[in-house]
């Protein structure tokens, strides 16, 4: 196949493109969204450390606070903004729909909605494989 891959206006068919490339491809893709998925162990290094800080009391001074706070405010918007820019399918050329599912169950309601997640196995448009997992499953065969 020719380097201009705009043509894929349907599904994706493994056929089009040979492995290695795909390959390539899924590679390349994930690692623009690399910076996108750091967010969650950082957010989760932030929930130890309020924990540790109520429960453990454990002083953490207020300009610690106050720059980990804003790393995150900083980083959360990038992350948004970058995984609705840099998820753009190498294939169809498409933005990616939202992606991200949420559940949210509480006394008196349920609720689901959807956000944005930088974890993108398939393009949700054109099924194109955007992981190195999703190439290897399509070429399996």
């Amino acid at each position: 196949m020719d380097n201009n891959k705009t043509g894929f206006t349907a599904q994706f068919d493994p056929a089009q493109i040979d492995k290695a490339e795909a390959l390539a491809t899924a590679k390349k893709f994930q690692q623009r969204l690399l910076l996108s998925k750091a967010l969650y162990p950082y957010v989760f290094l932030f929930g130890i450390a309020a924990f540790c800080h109520k429960y453990l009391h454990l002083p953490l001074p207020n300009v610690v606070w106050g720059w980990l706070f804003g790393i995150a405010a900083v980083w959360i918007v990038y992350s948004i903004i970058s995984t609705l820019v840099l998820g753009i399918c190498p294939y169809c050329q498409q933005f990616q729909k939202l992606n991200g599912q949420t559940l949210g169950v509480d006394a008196q309601s349920v609720s689901y909605s959807k956000g944005v997640s930088p974890f993108i196995h398939r393009c949700n448009r054109c099924a194109a494989p955007l992981s190195v997992k999703a190439v290897n499953q399509d070429y399996a065969a």
